[in-house]
């Protein structure tokens, strides 16, 4: 049985503070919530002066002190998502910390990084396959430096350092399980609004935008803002590796404006859109006014994760790959005595190959510099040979094009072209492959136009050519210039490399089709009503 424990979390949005006091046991009971302004005299990077304020701010309100859980906002986090050959957990600590040590572009040394594992289509479906996807996600160690002086100032201790999206994810499972297909969330925030792609109860995908209550234009603008954003994070969501069709728009809040949010965000994406209730292991002593729900949801998501058995991320506890050199080194050191007796020996044949071994190092990494240099430079000549290959492999069948017009023009009698021109456009295209080159990418784009000018005895004779060409679907037709009853001009375009193998057999007056007795019909109405 659990021993209720009292936590206090807290989030840190744009100089405001929302703060909520929970009993954490078999249930999670919350006691108290409260929302207030920092200072303005107070500077955010001053952690001793920003912790003082919170301690004498959670002494104020009856918060107390003791352990504090605190929502780490998304811009903060760098998060990426890993494939990884499927491994125990502790093995998969060690894999993710060496590819996101890769990928950082920040300081490595002090950043503290986690990981979920994600169940893709396979695992749900319950196959197993040789690789796992993981939610990777990686603080910077000045950031966690701020948050430990800041609860040190405040006379607490930090039980969890949380992504505010786990929380979020944390409300939203229950709907994400009763979906085939993943769902998109929205939390908002007094001054930043974040969206978390939840599948199968697991978050795959998080995106925050600047916008919140505290805004300009009151709530009316909120929405209107909220919908642009949401179609921006589908967007970013499709084109990420992975990405499945978004089932449904959920709003973890209550009240009319997180129904108003909800509705237009479904309008937006054209999808059903629900407001999440409240998970069962989570229990309000009072009633919530809608505003501070939308802004403490996080809150209690991330308060009910300890409860509901949910792997989540932890920046003040990371998982951590196991020592696996700790046997060895105890028998290294029983071993020492014995080695101190030959160790002037083995010093003097040490350095002797250690010499050698930092000249074989130093040859190689030069060796690996110039070779990548040469693949580089390689990648740039093979980009170029390509390029050009396309660009030279566009053609077109201009005498198959013109002997398939000639054929299809009336009977000289009735008809005479006085101009033909033609023209060619080109246009190629790469597309990249996983973010990196690929000789396969390129593509060749073309198509001819046609200029066709030229005289007839009537309007019916035009009004034939132009449903002849319009009826042998190779051609796109568009008139050129004035419609004068003893002259025509077309715009034609293709994008026909050659035209149909059998063009049109007669240059005699055939009986027109179905379109074409429409076009005439219409073209004698104009000449009536003229």
């Amino acid at each position: 049985m659990n021993v209720p424990r009292n936590v206090v979390a807290i989030g840190i949005d744009h100089g405001r503070l929302v703060a909520v006091l929970a009993s954490i046991g078999e249930r999670v009971k919350v006691k108290k919530w409260h929302t207030a302004t920092v200072p303005a005299d107070i500077d955010a990077k001053d952690a001793v002066a920003f912790g003082r304020w919170l301690g004498a701010e959670l002494d104020r309100t009856g918060l107390g002190k003791g352990k504090l859980l605190i929502s780490v906002p998304r811009g903060e986090v760098v998060l990426k998502r890993l494939r990884l050959p499927r491994a125990e957990e502790s093995e998969l600590a060690g894999m993710v910390q060496l590819q996101m040590t890769r990928q950082l572009t920040m300081a490595s040394e002090g950043a503290a990084i986690d990981f979920v594992a994600i169940n893709n289509a396979e695992a749900v479906a319950g196959t197993t396959t040789e690789s796992v996807s993981v939610l990777a996600a990686a603080i910077p160690g000045e950031r966690i430096n701020w948050y430990r002086a800041v609860a040190k100032a405040a006379g607490c201790k930090i039980e969890r350092l949380g992504l505010q999206a786990s929380g979020v994810c944390a409300l939203l499972a229950d709907v994400s399980q009763r979906h085939t297909g993943p769902i998109l969330g929205v939390s908002v925030g007094f001054g930043s609004v974040e969206f978390a792609v939840v599948e199968h109860g697991q978050l795959v995908f998080v995106r925050a935008a600047d916008i919140g209550l505290g805004g300009e234009g009151g709530e009316a603008a909120l929405v209107e803002r909220v919908s642009v954003e949401v179609k921006r994070t589908w967007m970013s969501y499709r084109v990420g590796e992975g990405s499945a069709e978004i089932e449904a728009v959920v709003i973890p809040g209550e009240g009319e404006l997180a129904e108003d949010i909800g509705r237009r965000c479904g309008e937006a994406l054209e999808m059903p859109w629900k407001l999440a209730p409240m998970p069962p292991a989570l229990e309000l002593a009072d009633r919530m006014r809608p505003a501070d729900h939308l802004v403490a949801a996080p809150l209690l998501g991330l308060l009910s994760e300890s409860v509901m058995g949910r792997p989540s991320l932890d920046f003040a506890h990371p998982r951590k790959a196991p020592d696996l050199a700790a046997a060895r080194r105890q028998r290294v050191l029983a071993a020492s005595l014995g080695l101190i007796v030959l160790g002037g020996a083995v010093y003097m044949a040490g350095s002797i190959s250690l010499g050698s071994l930092r000249e074989r190092v130093a040859a190689e990494k030069k060796r690996s510099e110039k070779l990548q240099a040469q693949y580089a430079e390689y990648l740039k000549e093979d980009a170029k040979l390509n390029h050009m290959r396309q660009w030279t492999s566009a053609e077109i069948d201009w005498l198959g094009h013109i002997r398939w017009l000639s054929d299809a023009m009336p009977d000289p009698r009735l008809a005479q072209l006085d101009q033909l021109g033609g023209r060619m456009g080109a246009e190629v295209v790469f597309t990249p492959k996983s973010g990196g080159y690929d000789p396969k990418g390129w593509q060749l784009r073309h198509g001819a136009g046609f200029t066709l000018e030229g005289k007839t005895k009537g309007r019916e004779v035009a009004n034939q050519l132009r449903a002849r060409l319009v009826d042998s679907e190779i051609y796109k037709l568009e008139t050129r210039g004035a419609d004068v009853p003893d002259k025509f001009g077309f715009e034609l375009t293709s994008t026909r490399v050659k035209p149909e193998e059998e063009p049109p057999k007669s240059r005699v007056a055939t009986k027109p089709s179905a379109k074409s007795r429409e076009i005439a019909e219409s073209q004698k109405t104009e000449e009536a009503q003229r």
